[in-house]
């Protein structure tokens, strides 16, 4: 099974589909996979964002079934394809009081139906696409990705929400204060008020501006006297002191306060060169960036053995692969937080004293004692 995951992912380029849609995840809130088999592709996967997701039922904070929505195009026409992923549990949910195609069969496993609709609202028949009207499956063929959120119960739970859903508020402040700043960095700029009859001009009646003054702002209007103190003035400069460092300092105030709010903890935002930065965080096993790390993974863990136990079905049902999808499925994920020699070096004192570590495997790694 493994070594099947292995050349499958490698073939479907999965990991980098994975790393480019969890991003999504956690900025949308719910990413969704669907496994399929296509006979001109052989195993596919389909993303759905948050949009695409209808539920259907859940049960235990888990959605059971789900109906995706998608969208496609042929011979200039469009088309909106319903695949109904419904868990066998007996003809309890109803779509509007009837049958319909979301009653759940009796049973184990899943039932996949497929329903096309023109832009009239018509039906069209699957054949026409190739597509398989209605399947079995003893598996889910479909995973939702979504973030850890504590404070999310229900069906909205089931669909996740957004890392940045409690700073809401901050990151508009941010917005805000980020258009101040540049704003008054345009107005900080240094001006030269140039009286015109003290300048020469071109053929085309332009001012020839001298080029020690080039990339200075300079206006050519005549100085009559109506300015008050430069009356006397053929040559005015002004150049207000700019709020950089304050608003820099606000600026990224606000950005710690949003790190802390979205469970990265402080800092993992660095303001610099007028860019928002993820700086490289330093942790340790108490700290709240790397426990919310370990939040998030227990959220998608089953969800990752679940995606992975879906590719095996498949493979099995279509491809006739002697396959076992109930097999075992552990991660062991390696998280891109950086630890520093000292804060490692406690957590493996930490470790040993526990008894998840020996003696011999700490001093060889931080002491250098081998042998």
């Amino acid at each position: 099974e493994l070594a099947f995951l292995n050349r499958h992912y490698d073939q479907a380029g999965g990991w980098p589909m994975l790393e480019s849609n969890f991003p999504e995840m956690f900025g949308m809130g719910t990413v969704a996979a669907v496994t399929e088999y296509a006979p001109e592709f052989g195993i596919v996967h389909k993303w759905y964002g948050p949009e695409g997701i209808l539920p259907v039922e859940s049960c235990q904070g888990q959605l059971r079934s789900v109906v995706f929505v998608s969208e496609f195009e042929s011979g200039g026409e469009r088309f909106t394809l319903y695949n109904a992923h419904l868990e066998k549990r007996g003809n309890r949910v109803r779509a509007r009081g009837k049958g319909g195609v979301l009653a759940l069969p009796a049973g184990e496993g899943y039932v996949i139906r497929n329903i096309i609709r023109a832009q009239n609202g018509k039906a069209v028949a699957c054949e026409r696409f190739a597509i398989e009207a209605e399947y079995e499956s003893p598996h889910r063929l479909f995973a939702l990705f979504r973030p850890f959120n504590r404070k999310v119960r229900g069906v909205t739970g089931c669909l996740g929400v957004p890392i940045y859903h409690d700073a809401r508020d901050m990151i508009v402040e941010i917005d805000e204060l980020y258009d101040i700043k540049h704003d008054d960095t345009q107005k900080s700029r240094r001006n030269i008020f140039i009286d015109k009859d003290v300048l020469t001009y071109d053929a085309q009646g332009l001012a020839n501006i001298p080029q020690h003054l080039w990339g200075t702002v300079v206006s050519t209007q005549a100085l009559d006297g109506k300015g008050g103190e430069l009356k006397s003035h053929f040559i005015t400069e002004f150049a207000p002191e700019p709020k950089m460092e304050q608003y820099s300092a606000e600026l990224q105030a606000d950005l710690n306060r949003v790190s802390d709010a979205v469970g990265l903890g402080s800092d993992a935002f660095k303001l610099e060169r007028g860019q928002i930065a993820t700086a490289t965080q330093i942790v340790s096993e108490n700290q709240e960036k790397y426990a919310n790390l370990k939040k998030h993974l227990s959220v998608l863990a089953p969800e990752f053995a679940a995606f992975n136990r879906g590719i095996l079905s498949v493979a099995r049902q279509f491809l006739g692969e002697d396959l076992n999808p109930d097999v075992s499925i552990d991660f062991f994920v390696q998280d891109s937080v950086r630890v520093d020699d000292e804060t490692g070096r406690e957590i493996a004192l930490r470790e040993v004293a526990a008894g998840v570590r020996s003696l011999q495997s700490y001093l060889e790694e931080f002491r250098g004692l081998g042998g």
